[in-house]
């Protein structure tokens, strides 16, 4: 190949031309793929229920928190308190049959990008921070709660700092927070009981969850980042 001077031109420099061209052409191809679904270059799109479905490429990944698998841990023992309470004369599985009310949301698998399963997360750990207080009047000297307040705390302002968007979380009201443990409440003591363990048990679910859908939505990010840089390598 030569120069525009005539000159033959360096076998470096029609390497750099080629990869050049590949980038330029993988760019373009995002474009297309972007505009495709609706949605102009650098921007993510938006499905018809108000949530966005595209995602970017990062780096950081918030699922592996160590902060997220130590609170995990600690939800984890409520399993072996509940059993030691009553003796195996109730199956643990049996909390499945006392449902919170207003269950925080979690992160579903498709059609949802990774800020928005992040505002979930926020929102759900700040609601069961409240749930927790009911866990407290029925057990006030449960030797988890410390625990769960002291990283359900630390988690929420590490997931924040992962957000681009942490001033869309809010907190609850003091009137919200009312009424939802006035939901709770019963003049069973039994049944206030088992909702004390519902809840702790959800939380434990919660986590597992929302931590198990971020690591997936990562993972195929993270997959795609892989391919493009492996197809640009062998070109």
């Amino acid at each position: 190949m030569e120069s525009s001077g005539g000159r033959p031109m360096p076998l470096n420099g029609v390497k750099r031309i080629k990869s050049n061209a590949f980038l330029l052409s993988a760019v373009m191809l995002g474009g297309f793929v972007l505009r495709g679904n609706g949605g102009p270059v650098g921007t993510m799109t938006t499905g018809s229920s108000g949530e966005t479905s595209g995602d970017e490429l990062e780096t950081e990944r918030p699922s592996e928190l160590p902060t997220w698998e130590l609170f995990i841990g600690v939800t984890k023992l409520h399993e072996k308190q509940f059993e030691e309470e009553f003796h195996h004369d109730v199956k643990y599985n049996f909390l499945h049959r006392y449902k919170i009310p207003s269950p925080p949301a979690g992160c579903p698998s498709t059609n949802f990008s990774k800020e928005s399963c992040l505002q979930r997360v926020v929102q759900g750990l700040l609601k069961y921070m409240v749930l927790l207080k009911h866990v407290e009047e029925e057990y006030p000297s449960n030797t988890i709660l410390p625990e769960a307040r002291y990283n359900g705390d630390r988690l929420i302002r590490q997931v924040k700092e992962k957000m681009k968007h942490p001033e869309r979380t809010t907190e609850m009201s003091a009137t919200e927070e009312e009424n939802l443990l006035e939901e709770l409440r019963n003049d069973d003591a039994f049944q206030r009981k088992m909702t004390a363990h519902s809840v702790l048990r959800s939380l434990h679910l919660f986590l597992i969850d929302s931590k198990r859908a971020l690591a997936k939505k990562e993972a195929r990010r993270g997959s795609m980042a892989h391919s493009i840089l492996g197809n640009h390598q062998v070109l």
